[in-house]
């Protein structure tokens, strides 16, 4: 996966516990060609994510506008939606 001609690639990175390494998630996403990767140790299940807020904030998207929007996820090999 390279950067295409709308800009550079920006990764998220999330494990569920503070025992859980980002290390392999960071190296996936830099393979793929991810320049900034946001990072964070948050459950799953709270949807309090700052790190995540931060990266649609950097890409100057509003949670309105999210609605609809699809995450690939490269650790798992599927798709989530935001709502």
């Amino acid at each position: 996966m390279n950067a295409s001609a709308t800009g550079p690639l920006i990764g998220y990175a999330r494990v569920s516990t503070q025992g859980q390494d980002l290390a392999q998630q960071r190296a996936t996403l830099r393979e793929a060609g991810c320049t900034r990767i946001f990072e964070e140790k948050v459950s799953g299940a709270k949807r309090d994510r700052p790190e995540l807020v931060r990266l649609l904030d950097h890409l100057g998207v509003t949670a309105r506008s999210v609605k609809n929007c699809t995450l690939s996820s490269a650790g798992y090999e599927r798709s989530a939606n935001i709502a």
